[in-house]
């Protein structure tokens, strides 16, 4: 995995590339919260799909937040996406169905 660093005013993003290029995860943590990371994307190519990758990249991102003391991690999914029944089994979980502008709720898990 290559892991990736950004400095903003603002906090870090990260981004961690699978090394063929087939998968990526992004996260922030920002001064304000930095006990919390927003997972802000997750993409694995489609012939890729299914074969541990999604795994593999979230497991990555949760445990550099975790080094880098986050207690917390949160991200935003349609309730309507496979996705989001994947996070669910992988431990996030969801309050209410408070929806937002792009029909997403909001999902969180204690690292």
């Amino acid at each position: 995995m290559i892991l990736h660093n950004n400095k903003w005013q603002w906090g870090d993003s990260y981004t961690i590339i699978e090394e063929d290029g087939m998968g990526m995860i992004e996260f922030d943590v920002t001064k304000d919260e930095p006990e919390v990371a927003y997972v802000k994307g997750l993409s694995v190519f489609r012939t890729h799909r299914l074969h541990g990758l999604g795994n593999l990249l979230l497991d990555e991102a949760l445990q550099e937040a975790k080094k880098r003391g986050c207690k917390y991690a949160w991200l935003h999914a349609s309730k309507e996406d496979f996705v989001f029944k994947w996070y669910l089994r992988r431990g996030f979980k969801y309050y209410g169905d408070k929806v937002n502008e792009n029909g997403f709720v909001p999902m969180f898990m204690e690292l």
